[in-house]
This record gives structure tokens, sequence and C-alpha cells, in this order.
């Protein structure tokens, strides 16, 4: 048994963040995840575009359903 916060009639945090899924890795798009999360192939562009950075050069675009998400640029060193 394993108590929980509504076991013991907590709130969630306020702060909490909903758990991202990869859009994006390596430079490979994940089309499953974006439709999940009722993303299109639109969203990824703008949101590529607004950050000045082409998908060969994304190492990892993460997010969730809301307008939130997490980009991580591949290392132009190697």
């Amino acid at each position: 048994f394993r108590t929980t916060r509504q076991d013991l009639g907590l709130k969630p945090d306020s702060d909490a963040q909903k758990p991202q899924m990869p859009f994006v890795i390596d430079g490979e798009i994940m089309e499953d995840n974006l439709i999940w999360c009722g993303k299109n192939p639109d969203w990824l562009k703008g949101i590529l575009a607004q950050n000045r950075l082409g998908l060969s050069d994304t190492l990892l675009l993460a997010g969730d359903d809301t307008e939130q998400y997490t980009l991580g640029r591949k290392d132009s060193r190697t």
C-alpha cells in the first residue's frame, strides 16, 4: 500500500509540470508523439523557425499538450 496526496487530502503541487514526450530525437521526428499531444508538423516547423534551428540541428525537442517545450541543439563542434 502506498499513500498518495489524495489519500492525505492534499492538493496537487501547483508548480508540478506535466511529463514531456519527445517530438524530435537527433533530427528525427516522432510523429506519433506529436499526434498524441495534439501537435502537427506545422507546429513543429514553427517552433524550429522561432528558434532559428533546422531539424538536422535538433538533438531533442520534447513537449506536452500545452505550448511548453524543451529544446536541445546539437553541439556544433562535432
